[in-house]
């Protein structure tokens, strides 16, 4: 029996982003076998097999917020995920996926994809064609707030030999005592 196939159907992960154009839908399971997706303009069916480390069947189907177009739907596969572009039939922002406002376990946000209202959509697929928008840049996001480049700054400015450390405008530094030698603290105690 151990090659058996669960007999119900447990939910998928489903992590979802939006912009303003189409609803992203990321279903969070990796070698899928038997898949099987039916999307209607209100509504999502998923259905599949993943048969490591045990045999497992899963099943979701759900109503849209509002309608999306079927015929425009974007499939994409990676390696534990598979990822879903689905055009939304009227252009705007849904305040969740769900036509039901109850908060379900299999349902996140995906905050890799994720866009804040006042961003611009400036590439039509909104970033699907490279899943991840900008791609993570660290130098990128330092210049936005701010800050030059780290790596060029002189060692030498934050020297703390005045007793100064310039970087924090500390201008006096606290004395501590030296550290006691546990083993001569010990030995101390046995001669008195």
């Amino acid at each position: 029996m151990s090659g058996d196939v669960a007999s119900a159907s447990r939910h998928p992960e489903i992590l979802w982003a939006q912009r303003s154009n189409c609803v992203y839908l990321t279903i969070a399971l990796s070698d899928v076998k038997d898949e099987a997706i039916d999307i209607k303009p209100g509504s999502f069916h998923f259905k599949g097999r993943v048969d490591a480390p045990t045999p497992t069947n899963y099943e979701l189907t759900f109503d849209f917020y509002s309608e999306v177009d079927p015929s425009k739907a974007v499939r994409q596969i990676g390696d534990r995920v598979i990822t879903y572009c689905v055009e939304k039939k009227e252009s705007s922002v849904w305040p969740r996926l769900l036509k039901d406002s109850s908060k379900q376990p299999w349902l996140k946000t995906d905050f890799s994809r994720w866009k804040d209202l006042d961003e611009s959509d400036s590439d039509g697929e909104g970033g699907f064609g490279g899943f991840g928008g900008s791609g993570g840049n660290f130098q990128d996001m330092l210049s936005m707030m701010g800050n030059k480049d780290l790596g060029d700054e002189d060692d030498e400015e934050d020297s703390d030999d005045d007793g100064r450390n310039s970087s924090f405008g500390l201008t006096h530094t606290l004395e501590l005592p030296d550290l006691e030698d546990p083993a001569k603290s010990k030995a101390e105690e046995v001669n008195s």
